[in-house]
């Protein structure tokens, strides 16, 4: 399939990419190249590519502050800390650095203020286009206006109170260049009235049907509204919304950067953005994607719902119904992409488990970044509830025991090899929980194995670059995936998706109403059409039944509770976790003095192994690591920023 980004691939390196180290040393196009550029619609196509080039990688470790500060992950290799793989140890352990920040979007190459540039030469010029029809040049203002947001918007999410770059610098004076950062609140608003700009302008498609070839991860308007809901959400979330952390935070001209005055008002706007996008994409055809396997492979309802959070992420399946958004890619070459790298087994086993030199599928790279436990007890049992709620669950005590009936347990017998000594952790949790980690002995589809009955199981060792807490992100490999020649499936990235919206609105909804009175009825419903496609029972029928706080799910702070790990359950390993526990505030207490744990894979007993978890490194994460630091040297070369709390 041609893909947009292999479009911009091309554009970027024979057109206009602006490859700066700071934002502050751009130098302008001349003016006849500009001129040449928006001359005819087909060189102009290719500057609107180049406008959409600049949007991160959100699936990458290295480049998505969601995956690399969210504690999904733990790693042991102390000398793969400069690594994407070692970065979730070095930002939780040692933290972030001013001389030279890691993921970096303020200076790095192509970074956001380079993409503002493009899109304000785009749209200062697009009109002058001569060959353009209206309708595509509306449409293509409107996308450009979107993306201008979107990149103000990264860098907010990461820096707080950023310079407003509404026009680019003229250049001729350098007094132009000395900019100051904008208020909290200026930011948010210029954010907003962008996206609303693009909605409003009716030029977005409603839809891309019957182009998917050409315009798949192109702008259309459930992807604004469904971005615009998720900005004023985290808006009205706890860390940018009556945060009195930074109420000393003010620029050379002593003005206040970051307003600690809460808004109710800001919650009940939130919920109205969540419910028109919602609305809208429905309106379109989006609903939440129901895996069934086809048929004559595997027919069973467990391994159904087992193989559905991998194939949730499949973007371009014709009938998966439920991406709003999916970043395109061009083949990422003979070692796949990083999700594939990470999560696929280093390898997999066939035959009798007591002989795992049995190995069958070898690749050497993969499987290296380790799940932590301490994610992996997110989760919850079977039941739908936590594991330290679930009155009819094992006692905390016993969650490390081993398994005493496993040699005649059939109850699962489609995730855990058969006749495979586990623990009681690993035991009677809920579907997402096996399709979404695999730990030693866990069954798995792949490399042309769908019988039911005929599956690899994952066996970690400690040899080469291996994972590093014996469990791995299966949600990243679907059960299609087939290396060859060192090469895997590989799929577009999900950047917002349906469920995610209705968890946003049912978060919104709940926070909505003064008081602490029963949440409203669509509260309960949109997080309830999440469970239900899972496999599990309402929150009302849960908690009344299994929970050891019956009535939690009856109050404003018990929904609050229960909707926040509903979201990091089922947004797992998709790059959300910091933004969400950081807007939540939630970061120092879960990664402060703490420890990631996983288990010792050089313990070879096996009823050892599975009985010790272990430290795999501690943590130290402090609350200046909530905002990024702006790079010293940037703070050099202009006097008029100031740096963020802690940085200084």
């Amino acid at each position: 399939m041609k893909k947009i980004k292999n479009i911009v691939a091309v554009t970027c390196v024979a057109l206009f990419m602006v490859a700066c180290n700071s934002f502050l040393d751009v130098i302008p196009d001349d003016v006849a190249t500009i001129q040449s550029v928006f001359g005819d619609k087909n060189s102009a196509r290719k500057y609107l590519y180049t406008c959409y080039s600049f949007l991160p990688a959100h699936r990458q470790v290295g480049d998505n502050p969601g995956f690399a500060l969210g504690g999904e992950f733990a790693v042991n290799q102390t000398d793969w800390t400069s690594t994407p793989s070692g970065l979730p140890r070095t930002l939780l352990e040692t933290g972030n650095n001013s001389n030279g920040p890691y993921i970096d979007y303020w200076t790095r190459t192509n970074n956001m203020f380079a993409a503002i540039r493009v899109c304000n030469d785009f749209l200062s010029n697009v009109d002058n286009i001569p060959d353009l029809p209206a309708v595509d040049r509306e449409r293509w203002k409107a996308e450009v206006t979107f993306l201008k947001a979107y990149y103000h918007w990264w860098l907010f999410q990461m820096y707080g109170p950023i310079p407003i770059m509404d026009t680019n610098p003229s250049f001729t004076d350098k007094t132009d260049l000395k900019v100051y950062r904008n208020t909290k609140d200026e930011c948010a608003n210029y954010i907003v009235g962008l996206i609303d700009k693009a909605i409003n302008s009716n030029a977005l498609p409603d839809n891309i049907s019957g182009l998917e070839l050409t315009d798949l991860g192109r702008i259309t308007k459930p992807i604004a509204m469904a971005i615009k809901a998720r900005v004023m959400v985290t808006l009205a979330s706890d860390f940018f919304n009556g945060n009195q952390d930074y109420s000393k935070m003010v620029d050379n001209n002593n003005r206040q950067l970051f307003s600690p005055e809460y808004s109710q008002q800001r919650w009940v706007d939130a919920a109205k953005a969540c419910k028109e996008a919602i609305d809208f994409c429905e309106e379109q055809g989006l609903s939440l994607y129901k895996f069934t396997a086809p048929s004559g492979t595997i027919t069973n309802k467990q391994i159904d719902l087992t193989l559905q959070p991998a194939m949730i992420l499949r973007g371009e399946s014709p009938d998966n119904t439920e991406i709003i958004w999916a970043q395109t890619q061009s083949n990422p070459g003979i070692y796949g992409d990083i999700q594939h790298r990470y999560g696929f087994p280093q390898y997999l086993y066939t035959g009798n488990p007591s002989n795992p030199t049995q190995k069958n599928v070898g690749y050497e790279i993969c499987g290296s970044l380790g799940v932590s436990l301490n994610f992996a007890e997110v989760f919850y049992t079977k039941n739908g509830v936590p594991m330290d709620e679930d009155k009819t669950y094992f006692p905390k005590t016993e969650w490390f025991k081993p398994d005493a009936a496993y040699n005649i347990r059939t109850d699962h017998q489609y995730v855990i090899k058969a006749g495979y000594q586990t623990n009681n952790f690993n035991l009677y949790r809920e579907p997402r929980y096996y399709g979404s980690i695999a730990f030693k002995g866990s069954t798995l589809f792949g490399h042309g194995r769908l019988t039911k009955d005929d599956q690899w199981f994952f066996y970690p060792t400690n040899t080469g670059r291996v994972n590093s807490t014996g469990m791995l992100a299966r949600k990243w490999v679907n059960y299609r995936a087939i290396p060859y020649n060192g090469q895997i499936d590989f799929y577009s990235w999900p950047i917002i998706r349906l469920a995610d919206l209705y968890l946003l609105y049912s978060e919104a909804l709940n926070e909505s109403p003064e008081g602490n009175g029963e949440p409203a009825a669509d509260v309960y419903k949109y997080i309830n059409l999440v469970r239900e496609r899972s496999g599990l029972e309402s929150v009302q029928d849960s908690w009344s039944k299994y929970s050891l706080y019956p009535e939690k799910y009856k109050t404003k702070a018990g929904m609050r509770d229960i909707i926040r790990q509903e979201r990091r359950i089922e947004l797992a390993f998709e790059g959300q976790a910091w933004f969400d526990l950081r807007r939540w505030k939630m970061m120092e207490q879960l990664f402060g003095a703490s420890t990631m744990r996983g288990y010792n894979l050089k313990i070879s007993d096996n009823v050892e192994y599975i009985s010790t978890p272990t430290v795999i490194h501690t943590t130290n994460y402090q609350s200046r690591n909530n905002l990024w630091p702006i790079k010293d040297s940037e703070l050099n070369k202009n006097l008029n920023l100031v740096q963020n709390s802690g940085w200084e």
